[in-house]
């Protein structure tokens, strides 16, 4: 009864801390220095908008083209909720919030069953502190989810929970960012590996089956029915691209350097404390007890194939460290010295209270303008097409309840460097004098035979390369607003 009272608590309390900065006027709005840009963001906020308003909840789309470089589930999640509680940049980003309250109400009973309130309490404390927890707590991205679904899977193999819902976590993850959804499986076997008292194989791999048969309709689904997209982008791009080669990075750094002077910088002290909670976690390994040596040997079992997963993806992303928070968290203060929770806590306390000044962000220098701009442009209800030139907006404006939204972008029709379908040949991207032209009827083949039904992505991008290039574009379209 404690334990579920601890777990209502601390989601009640993490939802509201997260929902204080999840109502700004915009969804794509807000920026890190991790990096992570609203881009993502703005670009799923689309998609969802576009299934609730259409109704067709199997394909997700932007501006008019397939959008499948990840699966459905947050779309779905996000433009149910908008469904029920309206178009808002709080109800996009409410399934978000739920998973990350949900994840730390976990924290706080995985370390209560450990130890005791006071260090579950303090568990929270750090997690929620963490910038990161923070910022990605509240963003209509993936990455709260499959935290959830990877700290669900680590504590119910640290509390040998039954295995029937390890099925639903691998289902979860699958459905959310595919091939990231198979961690469960990899925490679950390593678990497995170094467990004593064990469940058979045989039943592990039954459920981890299941688990995949769940997710599979999705991608059978498009497979059938939009393959050639489906194979280039989803399994071209998202997977080979980004996930088994090095795409343009956004840092020159190394993997391990990359990532580990931005755990540390996000989480001194959960990263601190874990380190001197590593010497009782391996001691508690060495007790008989079946019980007690579970805990440590799920939470170091996750710990690892996060690490390595992280490591071994190619494309460097600080969002993927996230997953990583809540784990060392519930190690740092399960396990750590009284001594070092102390200090650590003393810490937190100065670093927090502000005695030491703060490092205040640089604002983005155009972002929220444009899109303030273009908020007060929708309520003029002009009805024209309206073309954004450049990206400042990271597409946020596309989020907006506009007739039509192009976007004009200087080098857009150069593939070089880009890790995308050919949007050019498709049609998708027009030079400025085709598109002023046009005469864009012969790539409506071409988008039948890549699976679009009709034309509306047709143009979405104009390619410009000189201030003559954008002067032309808007001397040969008077009927279109700029």
């Amino acid at each position: 009864m404690q334990a579920r009272a601890g777990f209502l608590l601390t989601f009640a309390i993490v939802a509201w801390f997260l929902s204080r900065g999840a109502s700004s006027h915009a969804p794509g709005i807000g920026y890190l220095d991790f990096p992570v840009t609203a881009q993502d963001e703005a670009v799923y906020s689309h998609a969802a908008i576009a299934m609730a308003e259409s109704g067709d909840w199997s394909t997700p789309t932007f501006l008019g083209r397939f959008f499948l470089y990840k699966p459905p589930l947050l779309y779905w999640l996000s433009g149910l909720s908008i469904k029920l509680f309206g178009v808002s940049a709080w109800a996009l980003r409410l399934p978000s919030i739920v998973a990350a309250a949900l994840t730390a109400g976990l924290v706080v009973v995985w370390v209560h069953g450990v130890t005791g309130w006071w260090r579950a309490m303090l568990a929270v404390v750090f997690l929620a502190s963490c910038p990161l927890f923070g910022e990605l707590g509240r963003r209509n991205m993936t990455d709260a989810l499959i935290m959830l679904v990877i700290v669900a899977t680590a504590w119910i193999l640290a509390r040998r929970k039954p295995l029937a819902a390890l099925a639903a976590c691998i289902a979860v993850g699958v459905l959310c960012k595919s091939i990231a959804g198979l961690i469960p499986i990899m925490i679950a076997g390593l678990w497995w590996v170094a467990s004593t008292g064990r469940p058979p194989l045989r039943r592990l791999v039954l459920v981890s089956g299941l688990g995949l048969l769940i997710a599979a309709p999705w991608f059978v689904y498009q497979w059938e029915t939009h393959r050639r997209w489906f194979e280039a982008e989803f399994i071209g791009v998202e997977l080979l691209a980004y996930g088994a080669s090095a795409p343009p990075q956004t840092s020159a750094e190394s993997t391990p350097r990359f990532y580990a002077t931005r755990l540390f910088a996000n989480s001194p002290y959960l990263c601190l404390l874990t380190l001197l909670a590593i010497p009782a976690m391996v001691s508690t390994l060495r007790l008989r007890s079946q019980a007690r040596s579970a805990e440590p040997i799920a939470l170091l079992a996750s710990i690892a194939v996060m690490a390595a997963a992280i490591l071994a993806y190619q494309y460097h992303n600080a969002t993927y460290l996230l997953p990583l928070l809540p784990l060392l968290a519930v190690a740092a203060a399960s396990y750590a010295p009284v001594w070092g929770l102390a200090v650590a806590g003393l810490a937190w306390v100065w670093f927090t209270s502000g005695l030491v000044g703060r490092v205040e962000k640089a604002p983005h220098p155009h972002g929220p303008a444009v899109v303030r701009l273009a908020e007060e442009y929708c309520q003029m209800q002009r009805g024209n097409e309206l073309i954004v030139v450049g990206i400042d907006d990271d597409f946020s404006i596309s989020t907006l309840p506009l007739p039509k939204l192009r976007y004009a972008i200087q080098g857009a029709a150069r593939s070089e460097g880009q890790v995308t379908l050919d949007f050019r040949r498709l049609g998708i991207v027009l030079p400025v004098a085709e598109f002023s032209g046009g005469a864009w009827s012969r790539y409506s083949a071409e988008l039948r035979k890549w699976g679009l039904p009709g034309d509306d992505a047709l143009g979405t991008v104009v390619a410009w390369e000189r201030a003559e290039d954008l002067a032309e574009l808007v001397r040969a379209n008077p009927d279109r607003d700029f």
